[in-house]
């Protein structure tokens, strides 16, 4: 981030996250959980925390994140409701943010297929530790505070379709933009300037039911951000059985991922609903693509029907 007397801050400040199936509904807003289209759960909440770069002693990226999403059952036109509530730390940065998205998804029956569209309300916050920053003359930009802060409203839009096909298989696709308005101002009575920039992400996912209960799921991620090199990421994720599940991904950030999970769910504990336990582990697969250390990501999520 560049802080000055007239320069504007240019960069990602969303969250970085692996485990992407679990967050689709925080970056598409209009994307359908996979539990819906397939096990017909209506209503979905989930919590993650990722630890970034650990090789950083002071300074290193956190993020928590807490999600929900739920998908009425109004004929051909069904009502999507959901929120989410995140908190980023990326050395003197902080990042605040709590969103409601309200959309449709149109289709005869989920089970086949149907095309979705929504959109996030919310507020979100940036605030800058001074007190971290070193550059000449801070003092004169930033004033004498230990910190400054600012928000604005928060917007973004989401389009999401899905499909079964004649082999009884799945297919999706998806666009968004989760962060549409710009914070331009970090403090009125200084120059210093930070600027909030759109994200654009696209998703594309083929699922192959091998048995009733186990599958193959390979989907692609594609993000931009203006002068950005654009990223894709590319991975596949194996549902062994009822009880477990496995992935592996690599991006053009040179970052491989591995991943795991369980499932706690009839076929174990007794429970009539899900509730899975994921694992992700980050490490650059050359010397020069993650010096700052390796990720480790959790998540706990929970699928139920309200019906």
């Amino acid at each position: 981030m560049f802080i000055g007397y007239s320069q504007i801050s240019w960069g990602q400040q969303l969250p970085s996250l692996t485990l992407y199936r679990e967050y689709q509904s925080f970056l598409n807003p209009a994307a359908v959980p996979h539990d819906y289209f397939r096990e017909d759960y209506n209503a979905h909440i989930g919590v993650s925390y990722r630890a970034q770069w650990t090789r950083l002693t002071e300074g290193a990226p956190v993020t928590g994140l807490l999600h929900g999403s739920y998908i009425g059952d109004q004929s051909n036109t069904k009502l999507i409701l959901g929120g989410s509530l995140v908190y980023d730390k990326a050395g003197a940065l902080n990042y605040y943010g709590v969103n409601g998205k309200f959309g449709v998804m149109f289709s005869e029956d989920p089970l086949y297929g149907g095309f979705s569209a929504a959109l996030t309300l919310g507020y979100k916050q940036l605030r800058l530790q001074t007190e971290k920053l070193v550059a000449q003359d801070i003092g004169e930009i930033l004033g004498t505070s230990d910190f400054f802060r600012t928000s604005s409203p928060d917007i973004g839009i989401g389009l999401f379709y899905h499909a079964r096909l004649g082999n009884e298989d799945n297919f999706y696709a998806g666009a968004s933009m989760p962060q549409l308005f710009s914070i331009h101002s970090l403090n009125n009575t200084s120059k210093a300037n930070i600027k909030a920039i759109p994200h654009y992400y696209g998703i594309a996912g083929y699922i192959k039911y091998l048995n009733d209960y186990s599958y193959i799921e390979t989907s692609a991620w594609i993000k931009y951000v203006q002068n950005i090199p654009i990223n894709a990421d590319l991975n596949i994720k194996y549902q062994l059985d009822q009880n477990l599940w496995l992935g592996v991904g690599m991006s053009t950030a040179k970052i491989l991922h591995l991943e795991g999970g369980i499932v706690l769910s009839s076929a174990n504990i007794g429970w009539d609903t899900p509730l899975r336990i994921g694992y992700s582990y980050e490490d650059g697969y050359n010397q020069i693509a993650n010096p700052f250390g390796k990720t480790h990501e959790i998540s706990i999520s929970f699928a139920w029907t309200t019906r």
